[in-house]
C-alpha cells in the first residue's frame, strides 16, 4: 500500500498543536506547522510535505511557502524520490532541512516504542528447549519460520489473517511468544512493531473491554506502562503496515469476553483492517472451536494446523532439556516407556498418540527434574495415565475459567465412559456432573473431540483411543476394592464385555497402590449367576496379577495362585470356573475341572495329560490349542462334557472316531453350506481358513472329498491356486449328511478314511 504523510506523522515525531497551512497553488505540497517542548523552551516548527509527483514548479512553491518563520523547518520526501533529495537540499537551502519520511518516522517510531519491544524480549517467556513445530501433512517445514517471514514481509499478499490451529496444549502459545519476541528484536531492520495479545493479559485485567483496540492498548501498557499511544495514532500505525498483531487465544478472547466478541464479528474486524492496511494477523485458536464457529475456508486467512510431537521431537525435547544430565534422559525415558503400554488400543492416526502431546512430554520431564511424582494427589485409584488426564483437566480448568474441578471433569467423563455408548453429546457431560455454566466450553476440552455421526452433528467421542478403557477399569476396579461389585450393574456389565481379559492391563495400571487383599475371592463370590461372565474378567486378572508379582512363576504355581486368590482352591479340584479367552501359561496336569464352562477358549502353552480331567463341563464357540501339544490334548478325559465342533475335534479320550470323523467332514462341508443352501466353489485358499485349518486332517479331509468324487479342483481366473467345485451329482447325499446325519454312499467312504487317520 503506499506510504502517504499525515498528521500522524508529526504526532509520531513528537510534535503537537498540529495545524495544516492551506498550499492553493500546488496540489503535490503539504505544509504543517507544529509545537514541541525541547528541555524548557517551546518550539515551533514547519513541516513541508514533497508527493512524489511534485514536479520542478512544486518545488519552487515549497521553497517559497516555507520562507516562513519558526525555529526548525523540514522537507519529507517519499522513498521514491531519494534520488532527488540532495539536488532539492540545494534548492531550498541550508534554512530548511530535506529528509526521507519513511526512514525518519521509522527512527522516531523505533524510539517511542524501543522500551515495549524490549519489555517484549525480556518479558515474554521462552521456551528453553525450544523444538521447531511442523505443520501437518508437511513434516520437513519450519512453521514458525514460514510465519515469521510472512510477517515481517512488506510485500503485498492475498492473506492478511493466519490463523494457528491446534488443540489444547499443543504448543500454540509457546510458538506466538517465540514468533513475537523474534519480531521484536528485528523490528529495527524490518520495520514491523508487533503487539502480542495473550488470553492471560486481557483474562486478569480489570477493566472490561469494548473491542480489539481496548485490548490492544491494554497489551501495550501490559508491556510498557510509560508508553503512551492513542487509538488514533495506533490506527495510523496499523494502516501504514507498522505493526503486526500476533493474538494468541482467539477462542479464549471470543468465549469469555462477552457478548461484544463474537467470533466470526471479531474475525470480520480483523480481517478488514488488515486488508485495508498493510497489517498482518496471526492468532491462534484451539481447532474445534475454529471448526465449529468460524468453518473449513475464509477467504484471505490462511489457515496453519499446528502438529504434535512425532516420536523424534519428543526425544529432542528430552535431549534439548537434559542435554548435561544424561541420568536424567534416561529416567525420563524410562518413564515414557512405563506409560506407553497404557496408550492401548493406540489412536489411529500415528501422530495423535497421547505420548506424543508437548504438554505431556513437558510433565514428564517436570516430574523427573524435581524428583516428583506426575500428580501429588492422595486419591489411591490413580495412575501416571490418570495423573497425566487429571492435568489436562487442571491446565483446562486454569485456561477456560471452568467451573468444574479436575477431579469432577474426570468422573463425568468415566460416567459417560461407562454408562453411555461410544459417542455422547454435550448435555450427556453436564448430566454426568460438569456444570451447566461450562456447557459453551466443553465442546474444546483436549480429551474429546466431534464424532463422524451421520445425522448427529451434536456427538462426540474421546479423543484418544484408549481412554474409554482407562475409565472402565477404574470403575471396575472400585467395585472390586469397594466390595460393590454384586450391585454395581454397570462394573458386572463392563467386566462381562471384556471376558477374555482386554482390559487387564489397563486394570493392573492401577496397581500396586491398591490393597487386593481377598478383595478377588470377595468380588468372584459376589458376581450373580446371571452375569457369569464377569468371573472370566476375575480369572484373567487373578492370573496376570500373580504374574505381574513374580514374573519367574512356574506354570503350576500361576495355576495354584489364581485359584487360591479366587477363593477356589481345593485341593487338585477347580469347581465352577467360568474362561474366556486367552488361559495360557499354566500346568492342567493333576487337575480335575467340575461344572466349569470355556467360551471361544485358547489354552496357550499349557500342560496337560491324561491326568487332566474335565467332568460335567461345557466348551462353547472356538476352541485353539494355539502352540501346545495337539497329542497331548487327546489324552485329557473328557467326562459327561458338552462340547461344541471346536472342542470335540481337538479334545478328548471321551469321544469316539466315529463322532470325530462325522463332526470334521460336516465342518468341511460346511464351506459349501450358507444358510441352508448349498454354495457351489470357492477359492481353494479359503479350505486352510477358520477352525479345519488348523486341524491337522485338514488336507488329508480334502484328498478324501476329491477320491470320492464330492469335490473336485477346478481352476479360477485370477486365483494362482484355483478353486473347490462341490460336484452336482453330489448333491442329494450332501444335503441328507448335513440335514439328516446319514452317512450313505460316497460319503460313508470319506468318514470311514477319516476313522482311519483318527
Amino acid at each position: 500500500m503506499a506510504r502517504t504523510f499525515s498528521r500522524n506523522d508529526l504526532e509520531l515525531l513528537g510534535y503537537r498543536d498540529i495545524t495544516q497551512i492551506d498550499i492553493p497553488t500546488s496540489q503535490a505540497f503539504q505544509l504543517y506547522e507544529a509545537k514541541a517542548t525541547a528541555g524548557l523552551s517551546e518550539v515551533r516548527a514547519l513541516f513541508g510535505y514533497l508527493h512524489a509527483a511534485a514536479t520542478s514548479a512544486d518545488v519552487r512553491e515549497a521553497r517559497r511557502a516555507m520562507s516562513r518563520n519558526a525555529d526548525h523547518k523540514y522537507l519529507l520526501l517519499p522513498n521514491s524520490m531519494s534520488p532527488r533529495l540532495a539536488q532539492i537540499q540545494v534548492d531550498l537551502g541550508a534554512t530548511v532541512k530535506v529528509l526521507e519520511l519513511e526512514k525518519t518516522v521509522w527512527e522516531a517510531t523505533y524510539g517511542r516504542f524501543k522500551g515495549y519491544l524490549d519489555k517484549v524480549v525480556t518479558s515474554l517467556p521462552e521456551e528453553a528447549y525450544y523444538v521447531t513445530p511442523r505443520p501437518e501433512r508437511e513434516a520437513k517445514e519450519n512453521l514458525d519460520d514460514n510465519i515469521y517471514s510472512w510477517m515481517a514481509s512488506r510485500q503485498e499478499t492475498t492473506d492478511h489473517v493466519i490463523a494457528l490451529l491446534a488443540d489444547a496444549g499443543i504448543g500454540k502459545t509457546t510458538v506466538s511468544r517465540a514468533i513475537a519476541k523474534r519480531l521484536a528484536k528485528a523490528a529495527l531492520e524490518t520495520r514491523v512493531i508487533p503487539v502480542y495479545l495473550e488470553a492471560g493479559q486481557w483474562a486478569k485485567a480489570r477493566e472490561s473491554f469494548d473491542d480489539v483496540w481496548d485490548i490492544t492498548l491494554h497489551s501495550i501498557r501490559h508491556f510498557d506502562s510509560s508508553l503512551t499511544v492513542s487509538s488514533e495514532l495506533l490506527t495510523y500505525l496499523v494502516r501504514v503496515g507498522a505493526v503486526a498483531f500476533i493474538i494468541d487465544g482467539f477462542d479464549e478472547l471470543c468465549a469469555n469476553g462477552g457478548s461484544q466478541f463474537n467470533a466470526r464479528d471479531t474475525l470480520n474486524r480483523l480481517l478488514e483492517t488488515a486488508q485495508a492496511s498493510d497489517a498482518r494477523v496471526l492468532l491462534t485458536s484451539r481447532s474445534l472451536y475454529w471448526s465449529a464457529e468460524i468453518g473449513d475456508k475464509v477467504n484471505g486467512i490462511r489457515q496453519e494446523r499446528l502438529a504434535p510431537f512425532t516420536r523424534q521431537q519428543a526425544l529432542d525435547y528430552l535431549d534439548r532439556r537434559f542435554s548435561k544430565e544424561r541420568d536424567l534422559r534416561s529416567k525420563a525415558l524410562d518413564w515414557f516407556n512405563k506409560i506407553r503400554p497404557l496408550n492401548q488400543p493406540p489412536t489411529p492416526g500415528g501422530r495423535t498418540q497421547i505420548l506424543y502431546h508437548p504438554f505431556v512430554i513437558g510433565l514428564i520431564a517436570g516430574a523427573v527434574e524435581s524428583d516428583a511424582q506426575l500428580s501429588q494427589h492422595s486419591d489411591p485409584l490413580s495412575n501416571d495415565m490418570y495423573s497425566i488426564l487429571r492435568a489436562f483437566c487442571s491446565r483446562e480448568q486454569s485456561r477456560q475459567r471452568l467451573k468444574t474441578s479436575p477431579d469432577e471433569q474426570l468422573c463425568a467423563f468415566e460416567i459417560v465412559a461407562t454408562e453411555l455408548a461410544t459417542t455422547f453429546d454435550i448435555d450427556d457431560l453436564i448430566m454426568a456432573g460438569y456444570s451447566s455454566e461450562d456447557t459453551s466450553k466443553l465442546s474444546v476440552h483436549p480429551l474429546i473431540e466431534k464424532a463422524d455421526v451421520e445425522g448427529n452433528a451434536s456427538a462426540y467421542r474421546f479423543r484418544y483411543t484408549f481412554l474409554p478403557l482407562q475409565f472402565k477399569a477404574r470403575r471396575v476396579l472400585k467395585g472390586i476394592v469397594g466390595a460393590t461389585l454384586a450391585d454395581d450393574r454397570c462394573a458386572l456389565s463392563i467386566m462381562e464385555e471384556y471376558a477374555g481379559g482386554a482390559l487387564i492391563d489397563h486394570v493392573l495400571s492401577f496397581l500396586p497402590d491398591v490393597d487386593l487383599a481377598n478383595a478377588l475371592a470377595k468380588a468372584y463370590c459376589a458376581v450373580p449367576e446371571k452375569n457369569v461372565k464377569a468371573r472370566s474378567f476375575l480369572f484373567h486378572l487373578a492370573r496376570d496379577l500373580i504374574t505381574k508379582r513374580d514374573a519367574n512363576i512356574t506354570k503350576k504355581e500361576r495355576l495354584e495362585k489364581t485359584l487360591s486368590e479366587l477363593g477356589l482352591s481345593s485341593g487338585s479340584t477347580a469347581k465352577g470356573l467360568y474362561i474366556k479367552g486367552a488361559a495360557g501359561r499354566l500346568d492342567l496336569r493333576g487337575i480335575t475341572f467340575q461344572s466349569c464352562t470355556f467360551s471361544d477358549v485358547v489354552f496357550a502353552d499349557c500342560d496337560v495329560d491324561s491326568s487332566t480331567i474335565f467332568r460335567q463341563c461345557r466348551f462353547e464357540g472356538d476352541f485353539d490349542l494355539s502352540d501346545a501339544s495337539r497329542d497331548a490334548w487327546q489324552q485329557v478325559t473328557v467326562e459327561k462334557c458338552e462340547l461344541d465342533i471346536p472342542a470335540q475335534l481337538l479334545i478328548g479320550r471321551g469321544n469316539s472316531s466315529q463322532r470325530v470323523a462325522n463332526e470334521l467332514v460336516k465342518l468341511a462341508l460346511c464351506k459349501f453350506w450358507r444358510s441352508g443352501r448349498i454354495v457351489r466353489s470357492f477359492a481353494a485358499p479359503n479350505w486352510k481358513r477358520g477352525i479345519l485349518g488348523r486341524h491337522k486332517l485338514c488336507m488329508s479331509i480334502l484328498h478324501a472329498l476329491v477320491s470320492a468324487g464330492i469335490i473336485e479342483e477346478i481352476t479360477i481366473s485370477g486365483v494362482a491356486e484355483g478353486g473347490l467345485l462341490l460336484r452336482k451329482e453330489a448333491d442329494s447325499e450332501v444335503q441328507r449328511f448335513m440335514d439328516n446325519n446319514q452317512t450313505t454312499g460316497r460319503i460313508g467312504r470319506v468318514i470311514e478314511t477319516i476313522q482311519k487317520l483318527l
